[in-house]
């Protein structure tokens, strides 16, 4: 991932660099804040593979946009997918390349029925006319910034609790899977 944005604005580096943070220290692992001895109560986030469409014109800002974007989607998922309206300038064609991104020429239509299968799209540049009014897909639209909030997009926050005990009895198969859950060890449903 290094090279994808090596070639990009310090801001994208940077929230790069916050992302992977972000995703091994706290987003990759589950969290109990109530810290109850009786149950368990652990907020987790999984991997999703939101595509990303691309909206934007051969400028400088618009391609860092879309590195920033994808670089968040590398960080958590391992994979990105672009989908664009026409074929993407050649050297940010190259760049997703060499990162191993599915690149996607699709019209609109397309583009939100890809998003279906994921419940969200990511959209850097324009948002086309068609996209927005889906029910069952959530459109993220905002300008990429290079704070660690960049991933929300690519990840799905689940809620786990499990009581602790049995009739007021401790049941330590109950303390097992919340120490499991907390550190990342109970896979997720990917999406």
């Amino acid at each position: 991932m290094a090279r994808l944005v090596e070639a990009s604005a310090a801001w994208v580096r940077d929230g790069a660099s916050r992302d992977a943070t972000a995703w091994e220290r706290a987003l990759r692992l589950g969290s109990d804040p109530s810290a109850l001895a009786g149950e368990h109560n652990v907020v987790r986030h999984g991997p999703v593979a939101t595509p990303v469409r691309w909206g934007g014109s051969d400028a400088r800002a618009d391609a860092d946009a879309l590195m920033r974007a994808v670089a968040a989607s590398l960080t958590v998922t391992g994979a990105a997918t672009v989908s664009s309206l026409d074929a993407l300038p050649a050297a940010l064609g190259s760049r997703l390349d060499e990162a191993g991104v599915t690149r996607v020429v699709e019209d609109a239509a397309s583009a939100v029925k890809r998003a279906r299968e994921h419940g969200r799209l990511r959209i850097i540049g324009a948002v086309e006319p068609g996209v927005r009014g889906h029910a069952d897909v959530a459109v993220y639209s905002a300008a990429p910034t290079a704070s660690w909030l960049d991933v929300l997009p690519f990840v799905r926050e689940q809620a786990v609790s499990i009581t602790a005990h049995r009739y007021g009895t401790p049941h330590p198969p109950s303390g097992r899977i919340g120490a499991a859950l907390l550190a990342g060890e109970v896979g997720i449903a990917r999406g």
